[in-house]
């Protein structure tokens, strides 16, 4: 018979110790569960896969070159413990596990083999053969680490069949005359027959079958209701894409219409700007103006008193000016001296006016320069 276990890294470690016969720190050998071993025929223990450095370093460089995850819950090896039937005879014990691993080598690669240690100091000759469980990953299109992929629920239950067939061909084409049955219904109720053994494995495998008919049949209602509710579903999606794709042309819409405002309030903002600068340019003009009206007011405003001073200085006007000032400041005298400044206040503007008035009559052209104008 034969039995199939996962390890992980933690749990591969101790595997391999026992694999090898490491022994511990007390110098015992290191035992799996409650094995007894006979150290007295440990030499005939023997490995019939390729000579590694070391598991562990195997099984690190092989995961690392698939590049395997690494968490500690991943499993990075598998084991089959492949146990030499009672009714074969010990003189094809060797040949026995050799053809086993030739059988195994080829189902998981020998590339991927770890180890395949055969005890012969237990209770039981087995050989443990340990690989890196590899399958091809299609959609990445590489090779990978999955234990749960390279040996399914379907690998283990045909699993036996398979090598029993092996096991057969192995026998027939040696031309032995032995029985050697490895699968576990094949000893009930005594030693059957190859053709016994044949009948019972095509009847459980029949069974195996209906039973995924059976299943297949409930993933296809399954999968009839997922497409029916998907349809639905379908139909929903695409209701809601030509609701969008409205809102989406609506959306244009309205984007054209702010296109085209934006393009319209960037002309006008050109020609604000542009107004702006003549503005600026006529205050710049009239600023020129007034700077240029102020001197010329500030002139006349001297030559207004220059004329004025002229004006009194002329020999009728003199004397009467000069009386009239006397006679306001000697009035001014008899007032108080609030009273004085305003006088002198009024005085100045009368003076102002009189010569205003004097000036434009002087200015105005008489009847005779009229006359010989015309």
């Amino acid at each position: 018979m034969a039995n199939f276990a996962r390890y992980n890294r933690g749990s591969s470690e101790s595997m391999t110790q026992h694999y090898e016969r490491r022994k511990n720190k007390d110098g015992e050998y290191i035992k799996f569960k409650n094995e007894n071993i006979d150290t007295s025929k440990s030499y005939l223990n023997y490995n019939l896969a390729p000579e590694r450095e070391s598991q562990l370093q195997f099984i690190k460089s092989r995961t690392e070159e698939l590049k395997a995850l690494k968490r500690k819950d991943v499993n990075v090896m598998g084991s089959w413990c492949v146990t030499k039937p009672k009714e074969l005879p010990e003189e094809y014990s060797r040949e026995f596990f050799e053809r086993s691993y030739q059988f195994l080598a080829k189902k998981y690669g020998e590339e991927n083999v770890i180890s395949a240690y055969v005890h012969m100091d237990e209770t039981t000759p087995h050989m443990h053969f340990a690989f890196v469980p590899v399958v091809y990953d299609k959609k990445k299109e590489r090779d990978k680490v999955s234990c749960k992929e390279c040996v399914t629920q379907l690998d283990l239950k045909t699993f036996h069949k398979e090598f029993q067939d092996e096991i057969y061909r192995w026998i027939e084409e040696r031309d032995y005359d032995i029985e050697c049955e490895v699968y576990n219904g094949a000893t009930k109720g005594g030693n059957k027959t190859k053709l016994d053994y044949e009948i019972e494995s095509a009847e459980k495998y029949l069974e195996h079958i209906e039973e995924q008919v059976e299943e297949v049949d409930k993933n296809l209602q399954d999968v009839c209701f997922k497409y029916t509710y998907t349809e639905a579903e379908i139909e929903k999606l695409e209701e809601t894409k030509k609701t969008i794709e409205n809102s989406m042309a609506e959306s244009k819409d309205t984007l054209d219409g702010l296109k085209v405002e934006c393009e319209r309030l960037a002309e006008e903002r050109i020609s604000l700007e542009n107004g702006v600068k003549e503005l600026k340019a006529m205050e710049n003009t009239l600023m020129d103006k007034i700077t240029v009206l102020g001197a010329d007011l500030e002139r006349i405003g001297e030559d207004e008193v220059g004329l004025m001073k002229k004006f009194v200085s002329q020999d009728k006007i003199k004397p009467i000016w000069e009386r009239f000032k006397a006679e306001m400041i000697e009035k001014a005298k008899n007032i108080p001296l609030f009273t004085q400044e305003s006088v002198r206040k009024v005085l100045e503007q009368k003076k102002n006016e009189v010569a205003k008035t004097n000036i434009e009559r002087m200015s105005k052209p008489s009847k005779k320069q009229n006359r010989d104008d015309r």
